[in-house]
């Protein structure tokens, strides 16, 4: 999942062929190949639409995007949370995509 969106991220108004033909480096040796990763994206990105990560536009094809207000991207970023001694801790993470799952929680991923 973090792949895509940060496929989506760097590359706006993708189609999930486009991304499948990016996937596999331009060298789509069986076509059934190509078919079988676009639909693996495909029903990814449907349940990140359903929960409304990824924007998908009406038209065929159909366009994707992350939503913004959702998934962000970031360097130098840092974690402060308690340990299970209740002491106070700092954690450096580097380049970071975040994802907002709901109001209260998100999802961190260290791109480093």
């Amino acid at each position: 999942m973090v792949s895509l969106l940060l496929y989506l991220y760097d590359n706006p108004n993708s189609t999930t062929t486009g991304i499948a033909k990016s996937i596999l480096n331009g060298k789509v040796g069986d076509v059934s190949e190509l078919r079988n990763l676009d639909n693996k994206i495909r029903q990814r990105f449907k349940v990140l639409v359903e929960d409304e990560i990824v924007v998908k536009s009406g038209t065929i094809p159909a366009f994707y995007d992350v939503n913004r207000a959702y998934v962000s991207i970031g360097t130098e970023g840092q974690w402060s949370f308690v340990d299970k001694r209740s002491k106070p801790v700092i954690k450096k993470i580097g380049s970071f995509l975040s994802v907002r799952i709901s109001e209260s929680s998100m999802l961190i991923r260290s791109l480093d």
